[in-house]
């Protein structure tokens, strides 16, 4: 904010002959709250307005530690069709913040996240998935049912994004091959050490060095490993030789102990290879374009594409369609390759021809690398999106799918629309016309729309813009229309969410508070959507209102906070002073008890002295 405190000469200086320039002020303060209470609360104001006014609308939330507030915090993320820009349009909403992170604790932060907004428009709430969040889903699900709402979520699974990583983090472990640990060793051995640097180009030639790898997105780390194939003999020969490096230095240790295995670089390629073939998936669906209706089709794909690695070919041609393919039993040795036969990439087997070892780790090797594969592909059925009927369902509007197959499109659009209708979403006159438009659609995307179709590519086009130009204005178009933008709008995964765990961690300082966090992310998200090209935002007359009114509002909440600082000081001292009565209390209560004490003693003596003296000789 301080940055602001110079402008106003800066401007006298570029505008000396005007009159607005010379008058004009800005500084920490006014910078701070023209953002906060009134460019913040113009664009909250106006996201929710345009909430309320469409049909539906999707929440995403994710958490992460903030390290100045030193909580944690949940930031929303809202994703609603713009009927003025015929576009899916994905904004930061809010963010709460919490201390606990139970399930109850989520509602509560949850529901005042999305306050002011009608809960029966939110369609999905999207999310990863650890067991509180899917805890936490159930009692959001139990509390619309007590409040007797009609409309209910939709579900298509937690976030594919995180369910191929984590599922790629199990095969690994699977494998028992502590890939991570040795590419992070390389990465540190190296990181901040210039003298460390310029030693190993010395030594070894080599002016490369290891790239970091990431921990939090494993499938990203194709590109490190391969980097780190091509370094490893090179990094091998410098921890053998360098004399200078630290005695007890762990990376040493670590990269030490990987060079003693023969077989090292077949599994660093193997890695690699298994990582590439999850990578394109991740890389398209991290889009916040409209995807969900690919999913289905795309993780079958990717499911197809790992099993191929381990499965027998008659076993996965019989499995001819999705539902087949995830029943597919990968512990009955029946169906699986022999080890030998099985996919370990093309790097792996030249790395495995060169090892000097054994026939028998070889074919360890190959055992391990096989339950790498199934343990990733158990994983990811297992959390998978393609265990939704609702999921499959959704696909049924994926141009291709009408295209080639129509009667299985139409199936699916059927399947489609009763859930909608089960959901409260649509009424079952909507149902019928949706249904009828669609079979409509199917039968002229091989005659009137034959171009549209055919030249759809879904890495270069987006499916809001594909269907906005069939169906936007045609009034004949609504109920079918108003079902598409239901799917278009529905999250894919948590992408957009994390995304903006960067923008929380630049806009951070010590001391922020966390209305100014949410303040700021609101202006930033406003300025993003245009792609950060602020001269397209309409400076409105409303805009301006709230502007100027912002230095009331920031009276006004200063006033407040004074008198809730003010109220909080007069409870704290009344709960002092109601602690020092209590605890005065209890010791004149402790002092008579043993004054009442002392007293029974003594006539408890008197007693049995007179007792004593009244027994016979």
């Amino acid at each position: 904010m301080r940055s602001a405190d110079d402008s106003h000469e800066l401007f006298r200086a570029m505008f000396p002959d005007s009159k607005v320039a010379e008058k004009f002020s800005l500084g920490k303060t006014k910078a701070s709250y023209l953002i906060n209470y009134g460019l913040a609360k113009f664009f909250a104001k106006q996201l929710e307005d345009k909430l309320k006014s469409t049909e539906s609308f999707v929440i995403c939330f994710d958490e992460s530690m903030n390290r100045v507030v030193q909580r944690g915090q949940m930031d929303l993320v809202v994703r609603y069709f713009d009927d003025s820009t015929n576009q899916v349009i994905t904004k930061y909403l809010t963010s709460v913040f919490l201390g606990r992170a139970t399930a109850a604790d989520l509602l509560a932060k949850f529901k005042e996240g999305i306050a002011g907004l009608p809960r029966s428009k939110v369609m999905q709430i999207s999310m990863d998935g650890p067991s509180v969040n899917w805890s936490f889903l159930d009692k959001y699900e139990d509390d619309l049912t007590q409040e007797d709402t009609e409309e209910k979520l939709l579900h298509i699974g937690s976030c594919g994004l995180h369910v191929i990583n984590g599922a790629f983090q199990t095969g690994h472990q699977q494998s028992g091959w502590k890939i991570n640990g040795v590419l992070r060793a390389m990465y540190r051995l190296f990181k901040d050490v210039p003298a460390r640097r310029a030693l190993f180009t010395e030594l070894t030639g080599c002016k490369t060095f290891p790239k970091k790898f990431c921990q939090i997105r494993w499938t990203a780390n194709a590109s490190v490993a391969d980097a780190a194939l091509k370094l490893y003999d090179s990094v091998c020969k410098f921890v053998k030789e360098e004399r200078k490096l630290p005695k007890g230095l762990s990376s040493v240790a670590v990269i030490k102990e990987s060079s003693a295995d023969p077989l090292f670089k077949a599994k660093l390629a193997c890695f690699a290879s298994i990582a590439k073939a999850t990578e394109g998936f991740l890389t398209k669906f991290q889009s916040p374009a409209p995807m969900a209706p690919f999913l289905y089709d795309d993780i079958t794909d990717l499911m197809r594409n790992l099993m191929q690695r381990v499965v027998k070919s008659n076993v996965l041609e019989a499995a001819d369609t999705p539902r087949k393919l995830i029943a597919i039993d990968l512990q009955d040795n029946k169906n699986l390759l022999s080890r030998d036969k099985v996919g370990i990439g093309i790097g792996a087997v030249s790395e495995m021809a060169k090892a000097k070892c054994s026939d028998l780790q070889k074919m360890e090797f190959q055992m391990q690398v096989r339950k790498f594969i199934i343990a990733l592909i158990q994983k990811t059925v297992e959390r998978s999106p393609l265990k939704y009927k609702a999921t499959r369902a959704i696909s049924c509007i994926s141009p291709s799918l009408i295209l080639y197959n129509r009667t299985t499109s139409e199936a699916r659009m059927t399947d489609l629309l009763q859930m909608l209708h089960d959901l409260g979403r649509i009424t079952s006159t909507e149902a019928d016309d949706a249904k009828a438009k669609f079979c409509e659609l199917c039968a002229s995307a091989k005659s009137k729309h034959k171009e549209q179709f055919d030249s759809f590519n879904k890495e270069e086009q987006n499916l809001d813009n594909f269907y906005s130009k069939i169906f936007a204005g045609d009034e004949k178009q609504v109920p079918l229309w108003k079902v598409v933008k239901m799917v278009l709008i529905l999250s894919h995964g948590n992408a957009a969410v994390e995304s903006g765990f960067s923008v929380n961690k630049a806009i951070l300082v010590e001391n922020m508070e966390e209305e100014t966090i949410v303040a700021q992310r609101i202006v930033f998200d406003a300025i993003r959507v245009t792609g950060m090209d602020v001269t397209k935002i309409d400076i409105s007359k409303k805009m301006i209102g709230y502007v100027r009114q912002s230095h009331s509002a920031y009276q006004s909440a200063k006033q407040l906070k004074k008198e809730k600082q003010v109220a909080e000081e007069k409870h704290a001292s009344e709960e002092r002073k109601r602690k020092a009565t209590i605890a005065s209390l209890q010791q004149q209560k402790k002092q008579k008890l043993a004054e009442l004490k002392a007293e029974a003693a003594a006539i408890d003596s008197k007693i049995a002295s007179i007792e004593l003296g009244n027994r016979p000789h």
